[in-house]
């Protein structure tokens, strides 16, 4: 009598949720009692004694609220307690249900990014739909674990559980499941380098979602599909596909999904220089994470936040952006960020002075990067190491390793990180006396960097050709490529390489007798430098510009 008081106060019995056996949870029409599930499970539990009858009717209670409680705890993002309530569901049932039920706590600990709980508990899952041979089931189950597989680092085993998910699927005829399976298979050929396979595995995922109608599916499928692009040059594709998927995650109401879409396209905007943009976008992003508890794709996000931050000279904030990703992504294990992370960290360590620290840090990533077998992540790190080596003077280790890291960019048809490590080498090619070589590399360079819609790389490749130019003895076209660059580089708010090529291009304006113009020009490059924080770097462009005052025969540009 108490409980009936209590449920008919809460808003009457509420409805049985929606069927266990769904490739993913859907919404379910809330209840008014669903605030109060729990505690309605626990009265209903109490209360379960008694003459039999009573006690069944009571049993199916407790069982319908605390279903209603772990789907509102979920709904709310309270993945960690969502997990216990299903865990707490499954005790109370047998066969598949309790798989089913397990398969629920188990999503809830990949939302909250605990992957290894995660595979642990879809472990428990797949042993129950194994025993009473429920084979669907237990292809989606095999489906689940082998994402959290990959994300893990343990590539090897993801390839065979995605082949025998794909298998049993096919074998049930669970299409859904099929689409979603071909996509995280080809997610998993491009993080290995197979771009083959993997451009036509998600056309395949794409064509089987859409005709399925899974809206959800098809959106998943849209963003992997435009990583692919992005990686292979095909950035307006990239950007279509992207902003597709944004739509659609958002249109449906998913917003765990919209969050880590919006942080791709953050990196896409970015990548093509429209640096405000994209800084408001990724902080959107961490926001809508924090929101969904999704730490990985909040992790992911900061990284790539850090990354702008550095481009647009903010080292600061870039290394503390850094180091809380690199927290986060430890502390969910997910190794294929950490790699990126520390990657990220070493550059900033090079580009700050503190080289020791880069060479270690980079070792550290790349080894991850070996270890997942992330061929695309070692290719741009191997670019990161080269010009380590080259700003350390070991201009024929820094050769050896630009050429290793060319292989694989155009192995993997990575057209954006061929241009930038074509650009790189280029320099070494010039500081090394071999300017016909390096002319027609930066040439190279500078139509990847166009064609792949990367605005930075073409400011700062265009300054370095500029700066060829003027040591080869042609000032004019010295003078065009440096406004060329200064053009690109303040659009896109890189202040350090601004400041750097302004006190490289009073240099021909001192050949050309210009030399108000050149003074001008180098106290404006000298002052930002000095605003920055640039010390190194104004050191290096002093001496350089008071040995050329001195073979002219003119006092200093600083005096």
């Amino acid at each position: 009598m108490a409980f009936e008081l209590i449920e008919a106060l809460a808003g009457g019995r509420a409805p049985e949720s929606g069927p266990l056996d769904a490739i993913e949870d859907r919404a379910w029409p809330s209840h008014p009692s669903d605030p109060y599930a729990e505690e309605l499970a626990e009265h209903a539990r109490l209360g379960g004694t008694g003459e039999a009858a009573a006690a069944s009717m009571m049993g199916a209670a407790h069982a319908l609220y605390l279903h209603r409680a772990a789907e509102h705890a979920r709904k709310l993002n309270r993945h960690d307690r969502s997990r216990v309530l299903w865990e707490r569901c499954a005790e109370l049932a047998k066969g598949a249900d309790r798989g089913y039920f397990l398969g629920r706590a188990a999503r809830c600990a990949y939302e909250s990014s605990r992957l290894a709980v995660a595979l642990e508990v879809h472990g428990r899952a797949l042993t129950c739909f194994l025993e009473c041979g429920h084979r669907r089931a237990e292809g989606r189950t095999r489906a689940a674990m082998a994402l959290i597989e990959y994300e893990s680092g343990r590539v090897a085993e993801a390839e065979r559980g995605y082949e025998r998910a794909l298998a049993l699927h096919r074998e049930t005829g669970d299409a859904r499941s099929e689409g979603n399976t071909l996509d995280g298979l080809a997610n998993l050929y491009r993080g290995t380098g197979r771009m083959g396979p993997a451009e036509s595995g998600y056309e395949r995922a794409l064509e089987i979602v859409r005709k399925t109608g899974d809206r959800r599916l098809e959106a998943a499928a849209l963003a992997n599909q435009s990583n692919l692009y992005w990686t292979t040059g095909r950035a307006a594709l990239a950007e279509r596909c992207c902003r597709e998927a944004f739509a659609i995650f958002r249109e449906i109401g998913d917003r765990r999904r919209e969050g880590a879409v919006l942080g791709m396209l953050a990196g896409l905007l970015r990548g093509t220089g429209r640096v405000q943009e994209a800084e408001v976008a990724f902080r959107e992003a961490i926001l809508i994470d924090r929101e969904t508890g999704n730490r990985s794709s909040e992790g992911s996000a900061r990284i790539n936040l850090g990354s702008l931050y550095m481009t647009t000279d903010r080292q600061q904030e870039a290394e503390a952006s850094y180091g809380l990703a690199l927290a986060i992504v430890r502390d969910v294990g997910h190794r294929r960020s950490e790699g990126t992370a520390l990657g990220a960290l070493g550059l900033l360590y090079q580009g700050t002075g503190r080289q020791g620290l880069a060479e270690k840090t980079y070792a550290e990533a790349l080894a991850i990067h070996r270890e997942l077998g992330d061929l695309r992540l070692e290719g741009i790190l191997l670019g990161r190491v080269a010009l380590l080596y080259q700003t350390t003077g070991r201009p024929e280790e820094a050769e050896r390793t630009y050429e290793q890291a060319l292989a694989i960019h155009r192995k993997l048809q990575d057209l954006r990180s061929e241009g930038v490590d074509l650009g790189r080498l280029a320099a070494l090619y010039n500081e090394t006396g071999r300017v016909a070589a390096a002319e027609s590399l930066f040439d190279r360079s500078i139509e990847l960097h166009r064609r792949t819609g990367n605005r930075r790389s073409e400011g700062i490749t265009l300054g370095n050709r500029a700066v060829l130019y003027a040591e080869s003895g042609r000032p004019e076209d010295a003078l065009r490529g440096f406004e060329e660059s200064l053009a690109i580089l303040r659009d896109v708010r890189s202040r350090q390489h601004e400041g750097a090529y302004l006190c490289e291009m009073a240099l021909p304006l001192l050949a050309l007798g210009r030399m108000e113009a050149a003074r001008e020009t180098w106290r404006s490059g000298a002052a930002i430098l000095h605003e920055i924080g640039a010390g190194p770097e104004l050191a290096h462009k002093t001496g350089s510009m008071r040995k050329a005052c001195q073979k002219a025969g003119v006092p200093p540009l600083s005096d």
